[in-house]
């Protein structure tokens, strides 16, 4: 991507431990994702920039589907010209590709006016925004992953602090199946009426 810098402004990779950015607190309410080892090589988020280059990076890596879990499709995050621009190109770019959001707080996303869930309206054959289950309990958690095994996990949506990995799909598998249980659960929302699914 043009203009994509190529360090996170906090410039480090290392072996990260988990419970210092929350993770291991988000695993105690629920028996669903659990952080990676503190073996495993991840990058680490700090700032607002850092996860919106990590997010980007992750958008980015998506072939046929990007999937994102959020409190109310975070503004600061997803209402970007480059997250749109991204998800633009893929639904239009491949007609089989999807984008499947699980937003818990969708009075507080439709109380702005938000150019992602706008253009999701139009491209309402490709991209789904559904209301979290109860099954996921309160979690304020925020993570991305894509098809090609990157993501970017948030134990915490009000911070951003955060891990990131790119083209792991062993790492994101937990993740990706406490996405997917989430996803059958969980009835299409009626508050934005696209009419569809």
């Amino acid at each position: 991507m043009c203009g994509m810098p190529t360090l996170y402004s906090s410039g480090y990779t290392l072996r990260a431990d988990p419970a210092a950015f929350g993770l291991n607190e988000a695993v105690r309410d629920s028996a669903g994702y659990e952080p990676p080892s503190p073996q495993t090589d991840l990058q680490v988020t700090t700032t607002l920039e850092d996860v919106r280059i990590a997010t980007q990076r992750v958008a980015a890596s998506a072939q046929r589907l990007l999937s994102l879990c959020t409190t109310d499709l975070e503004p600061a995050i997803y209402d970007q010209p480059y997250f749109t621009d991204i998800a633009k190109r893929l639904v239009l770019g491949n007609p089989f590709a999807r984008i499947r959001i699980l937003v818990r707080d969708q009075g507080r996303m439709n109380s702005v006016g938000h150019h992602f869930v706008s253009m999701a309206r139009r491209l309402s054959h490709s991209i789904d925004i559904r209301a979290q289950p109860d099954s996921m309990g309160r979690r304020a958690v925020s993570y991305c992953f894509s098809d090609t095994g990157s993501m970017i996990f948030r134990a915490r949506a009000d911070r951003w602090d955060g891990v990131t990995v790119q083209h792991n799909a062993k790492q994101t598998l937990r993740l990706q199946r406490e996405f997917e249980s989430a996803w059958r659960e969980a009835e299409s929302h009626m508050q934005l009426h696209f009419g569809y699914r």
